[in-house]
């Protein structure tokens, strides 16, 4: 939601981290299945709340910076 695609590169570096770091321990994988539990009811309220968006994706982008370190 936050990047508008699947397929920007942000999300791709997301997932690479879902895939190759937390779905390897049980208290990650725990995480990803309560992301995908709770995810679609916050992207149906944020959907259309702009200044949100851009806040998240901020918060996201400083995080993919600590990541790809």
């Amino acid at each position: 939601m936050a990047y508008g695609s699947y397929e920007h590169p942000q999300v791709l570096e997301l997932r690479k981290f879902r895939d190759e770091f937390l779905a390897k321990t049980i208290a990650g994988r725990m995480f990803i299945q309560t992301y995908y539990l709770i995810s679609p009811k916050l992207v149906e309220l944020l959907k259309n709340q702009k200044s949100v968006n851009i806040l998240i994706r901020k918060a996201l982008n400083q995080f993919i910076k600590v990541i790809k370190k």
